[in-house]
């Protein structure tokens, strides 16, 4: 017996569908992003999911669910959504809806930043930068700002010219 909801809807048809979702999230219509995001769920398009979570974080046309939130987030994460891993990145960091995890934290942001986000980045970077809980490296802190100045993020710009300058002060004559 073939279940309708186990065909695997091309991943044009998804896109499409997730698109009519995005807009639909975009006006304020809930109802009809909620719908369109749970179709793309069912069949595996982790951006839906991705979608489908943040609309639980949030309370947008449902209940307020952070356990359902973070559930999401995990699978859309796990099929290879960069927002998602870093969404769960920042919930580890200030303890959102979990217990408070840095090394958590940076396993997400990691898992993000190796798939080219750079907000992800950017947080690597400032989490080595700081060392708050994880012990700071200069060295990795500078690889990700790197990272993410190079897409255009301009936290990360400005932090590396940041440590530009102390390295300069640093350095005075011997």
């Amino acid at each position: 017996m073939i279940v309708p909801n186990a065909i695997p809807m091309p991943q044009c048809c998804c896109r499409i569908e997730y698109g009519r979702g995005v807009s639909a999230h975009v006006v304020g219509d809930y109802a009809a992003a909620l719908r369109a995001f749970q179709a793309g769920a069912r069949r595996g398009h982790a951006p839906a999911r991705f979608m489908l979570g943040s609309m639980y974080h949030k309370g947008e046309g449902v209940v307020k669910d952070p356990g359902e939130a973070f559930a999401q987030y995990i699978v859309s994460a796990g099929r290879g959504e960069p927002r998602a891993a870093y969404v769960l990145g920042c919930m580890y960091c200030m303890g959102d809806s979990v217990e408070e995890d840095p090394g958590q934290a940076v396993r997400w942001f990691r898992l993000s930043a190796a798939r080219g986000f750079a907000p992800a980045q950017f947080s690597l970077g400032t989490m080595f930068s700081s060392g708050t809980d994880i012990g700071c490296d200069p060295d990795e802190a500078m690889k990700w700002f790197l990272l993410a100045a190079a897409q255009g993020h301009r936290q990360a710009l400005c932090e590396l010219q940041a440590m530009a300058a102390s390295k300069c002060g640093q350095e005075g004559p011997q």
